[in-house]
C-alpha cells in the first residue's frame, strides 16, 4: 500500500511536465507535420495538397539563399565560438589571481544573460552607417564610412561577429569547468617531462576536453541554425536577403504572407535537418571523443 502511494506521488509530480510537453511540444509538432501537406492561410480550413509544398521548396530560390546564409552563419559562429571559448579557458583556467579570473569570466559571460533586444539596440547604434561610434573612429583614421549593416558584402559577417561576442561566454565557462575536472596527475607528469604550455594544451588538455567540445558543438550548431532575434532586430534580413535566416523566412512566410502550410513544410525540413545533423555528430563522436 505504501509503495502504491509512493508511485502515485511520483506520477503526480511528473504530470505537469508531461502535460506541458504534450500541449507545447507534441501537439504543435503533430500539427506542423499535418499542415506541411496542406494549403492553409489561417483564415480558411486546411486543404490537403500532398507533397506540393515540398516540391515548391526545392524550386524556391529564396529558400536556398536563406539556407546558404544560415549555413554560413552557423559554420563560422560555431567554429569561432568554440575556438575563442577554448582559447580563453586555457588562458585563465589555471590563473591563481581569482579576482582577475572572476572579472574576465563576468566580462565574457555577461552578454549571454542580456536580452537580445538590448544587444541589438546597442550594436545598431554603435554600427550605424551615419552616426555610429565605430564609423566615427574609422573616419578619424582616414578611411571611408563602412556600411556594417547595410553592405551586402559585410552585413552577414557583422552578424557573425556579434553572435560570437554574445555567445562565447558559454563555451568559455564550460571549458573552464572541464579543465578543472582534469586530473592534476596529467599536468604534473607533463611538467616532469619538460612539456611546454603549448604541448600540454595540445597533448593533454584538449584531448581530455573532447566530451566538452562535443557538448559545445551540439549546443552551438542547434543555437546558430535557429538564429532569429539578432538579425531580425538589427537588419530584418536586409540588405537584399543577405542576413535573412531560415527561422526568419519561416516566420515571415507564416505570419506576414500567411502561407502557414508552406511555412510548416519548411519547418519540417528544417527540424529534420537539425535532427540528422545531431545524430551524425553523435555517431561520429566515438572517433575523436575520449571519456577516460
Amino acid at each position: 500500500m505504501k509503495k502504491k502511494k509512493e508511485n502515485l506521488a511520483g506520477y503526480l509530480f511528473i504530470c505537469p511536465a508531461i502535460i506541458l510537453f504534450v500541449v507545447f511540444v507534441l501537439v504543435p509538432t503533430i500539427a506542423m507535420i499535418y499542415l506541411g501537406f496542406t494549403k492553409y492561410n489561417l483564415f480558411s480550413a486546411p486543404k490537403w495538397i500532398g507533397v506540393r509544398n515540398f516540391i515548391k521548396i526545392f524550386q524556391d530560390r529564396r529558400f536556398w539563399t536563406v539556407t546558404g546564409n544560415t549555413v554560413i552563419l552557423a559554420l563560422f559562429s560555431v567554429i569561432l565560438n568554440i575556438a575563442a571559448g577554448l582559447f580563453l579557458a586555457l588562458l585563465i583556467a589555471n590563473k591563481k589571481n581569482m579576482v582577475f579570473n572572476y572579472i574576465v569570466r563576468l566580462f565574457y559571460f555577461f552578454p549571454l544573460i542580456v536580452a537580445p533586444v538590448y544587444i541589438a539596440v546597442i550594436w545598431s547604434n554603435i554600427l550605424s552607417a551615419d552616426s555610429g561610434m565605430l564609423n566615427y573612429y574609422v573616419e578619424l583614421a582616414g578611411f571611408e564610412r563602412v556600411g556594417w549593416l547595410t553592405d551586402t558584402r559585410i552585413a552577414l559577417k557583422t552578424i557573425i561577429g556579434i553572435e560570437v561576442w554574445r555567445l562565447v561566454g558559454f563555451a568559455m565557462v564550460t571549458f573552464i569547468a572541464g579543465i578543472k575536472n582534469i586530473s592534476r596527475d596529467y599536468f604534473e607528469a607533463a611538467a616532469l617531462d619538460g612539456a611546454s604550455a603549448v604541448q600540454t594544451a595540445f597533448y593533454i588538455t584538449i584531448p581530455q576536453l573532447t566530451p566538452t567540445i562535443l557538448l559545445n558543438l551540439i549546443m552551438y550548431v542547434i543555437t546558430e541554425l535557429k538564429t532569429f532575434d539578432i538579425p531580425m532586430l538589427m537588419t530584418k534580413g536586409e540588405p537584399a536577403d543577405s542576413t535573412r535566416t531560415i527561422a526568419m523566412y519561416i516566420y515571415e512566410t507564416a505570419f506576414q504572407k500567411q502561407d502557414m502550410g508552406y511555412a510548416c513544410a519548411v519547418s519540417l525540413l528544417f527540424v529534420a535537418g537539425i535532427m540528422i545533423l545531431t545524430c551524425i555528430q553523435f555517431l561520429t563522436s566515438n572517433r575523436w571523443v575520449h571519456y577516460d
